[in-house]
């Protein structure tokens, strides 16, 4: 069984880091003080590289690897950044996965046509075309998906929370 894992704003913590050198607004996403190219920039990669983990998500994902799930992550960040993203989860000690770079308006389709059987993710537009393909999302709670509601959401704001994702996908899978 598959499930797919964002990585920006759902397990590291790079909001916090926009915070510290754009002073941005967690209340639109994305956050338009952000230069366009930043994250193309060697500012933007030493970003993504020294960016923290969010508290419990490496421990959450290895729970859900030991129940039988395939870890696949799929981010919205460039291909250029590709190194700094596999250097950052083996330095943090993630559980092993694929690594997709995708934008994220593909993101709902790729995760479909897998079979993923949920998604972890922060952003608006991706838990929309989630929840339009049924897939179970698992939302990073964030000012700006605060909006978002449906059966197929199971909001959490820290990933402590997610003990078993067995017992999680049944609950949400029955709603619907």
């Amino acid at each position: 069984m598959l499930i797919g894992v964002d990585l920006c704003n759902t397990v590291t913590n790079i909001n916090y880091e926009l915070l510290q050198r754009f002073n941005i607004s967690l209340k639109q996403y994305p956050a338009p003080e952000v230069p366009k190219d930043f994250f193309t920039s060697a500012e933007g990669l030493k970003l993504f590289l020294n960016a923290r983990p969010y508290t419990g998500a490496q421990e959450a994902l290895f729970r859900m690897a030991e129940e039988g799930y395939r870890v696949v992550y799929m981010t919205s960040r460039p291909k250029l950044a590709e190194f700094v993203t596999r250097k950052w989860l083996q330095k943090h000690g993630f559980p092993a996965g694929s690594v997709e770079f995708i934008p994220g308006d593909e993101k709902a389709t790729m995760a479909r046509d897998s079979g993923m059987v949920a998604f972890f993710d922060d952003d608006p537009t991706v838990i929309r075309g989630l929840i339009e393909k049924e897939i179970p999302v698992f939302v990073k709670a964030a000012p700006y998906n605060a909006a978002l509601s449906s059966p197929n959401i199971v909001r959490f704001t820290d990933w402590k929370q997610m003990n078993s994702l067995n017992q999680i996908i049944k609950g949400v899978t029955s709603q619907c």
